[in-house]
């Protein structure tokens, strides 16, 4: 590590404590079985957050990164799940207002969640009428004081700040806190290299902050992305000098079903952070979830004789093509004896779009 590198090894370390304030230290749990090629992997729990998502640490920075401005000022959101919820659970705890718009198509659990997660003082408000997710992020950025054209108001301080899920700075900054934890914890078991790091892809925010900080350590770990058949913009992306839209996305992995990559994570692409994407089928993500139950669920102390046990203790479909992608990347690179990690985020399961997954591996 040069000078420089350590330098801002520390700035990330002080990120870190940052999110703090809300986001935990989530679990990196080694598999006790090796793999393809006898390859050992390591499994980054951001499912044990309250939130039970990454999301909480993009949302957190943000806020506390400005918090003086940001009470002042405070914060407006639009979302369908995790984000709604780490924006309003940051909001609570660094005391900054929150606005957050859900479309009414929303899920009555998801918006119960997220109420439950706001403050209580009158700080937090839950906007549900708008028809649409498109007019749910116009109306998000109207009250923000956006114009038509996706202006910014020229007097930003009297407007609350419109926080992307994935295509803020901020938001990235945050993320990339996972990185310095899992090296942290790696070292701590005194492993000091891993050979790849898998992310699940959707519009770019988690990948984009990971590639930032590998970047400026100088590639510590290739980094790879994951997405699923009709949810894949940024596998689409990854070699385009703008970004593809999907006119249609495959909405059975929510969290990655975005009609196209923010420019953010796109940027990280078109300056070669990015190593590779890979795409799954619906039959190889329940693949995934055979794999995950069989060999995951017990070392994590789960009775996989109880149903009800397994399906509280699943992640979210979007995982699952993390999982499946990673394996398809040890079977394609020949990579043998080596360590990897996968993240695993989103706990709130829609339980029939999973079946879906894990049926298609039967068939």
């Amino acid at each position: 590590m040069t000078d420089e590198q350590a330098k801002l090894w520390r700035t990330r370390l002080n990120d870190l404590e940052l999110v703090r304030q809300a986001a935990i230290e989530s679990p990196l749990v080694e598999l006790p079985e090796t793999v393809t090629g006898n390859n050992k992997i390591f499994l980054k729990l951001e499912s044990s957050q309250a939130i039970k998502s990454f999301k909480i640490r993009g949302a957190t920075y943000a806020m506390a990164s400005s918090q003086a401005e940001l009470k002042k000022r405070g914060v407006v959101a639009d979302s369908g799940g995790n984000h709604a919820q780490a924006v309003a659970l940051a909001g609570r705890e660094l005391g900054v207002p929150v606005t957050i718009v859900m479309a009414a198509a929303v899920p009555d659990n998801k918006v119960e969640a997220t109420r439950s997660f706001g403050a209580t003082d009158g700080s937090f408000a839950l906007d549900t009428t708008p028809p649409t997710f498109v007019d749910a992020k116009k109306k998000a950025k109207r009250l923000a004081g956006w114009d038509e054209a996706e202006n910014l108001p020229v007097d930003p301080e009297n407007y609350p700040k419109y926080l992307s899920p994935y295509d803020d700075p901020d938001i990235l900054r945050g993320t990339a806190t996972i990185v310095p934890e899992v090296m942290t914890q790696l070292e701590q078991r005194e492993i000091n290299q891993i050979n790849s790091f898998h992310v699940p892809i959707g519009g770019g925010g988690l990948i984009g902050g990971i590639a930032d900080v590998n970047a400026e350590q100088d590639h510590l770990f290739s980094l790879i992305g994951h997405s699923m058949d009709g949810a894949d913009s940024a596998a689409r992306s990854l070699h385009s000098d703008a970004p593809a839209t999907i006119s249609d996305p495959n909405i059975l992995a929510e969290g990655l079903a975005v009609a196209t990559i923010g420019s953010q994570g796109h940027q990280r692409m078109l300056e070669g952070k990015i190593d590779d994407i890979y795409t799954s089928s619906v039959k190889e993500v329940g693949q995934a979830y055979v794999w995950y139950i069989d060999h995951v669920l017990p070392v994590l102390g789960v009775d996989t004789g109880d149903s009800e046990a397994v399906w509280n203790n699943l992640p979210e479909l979007s995982s699952m093509v993390a999982v499946s992608g990673m394996f398809k990347y040890l079977e394609k690179s020949g990579i043998e004896n080596q360590t990897h990690v996968v993240l695993i985020s989103g706990g709130n399961i829609n339980r029939q779009r999973s079946q879906v997954a894990i049926d298609a591996a039967n068939d």
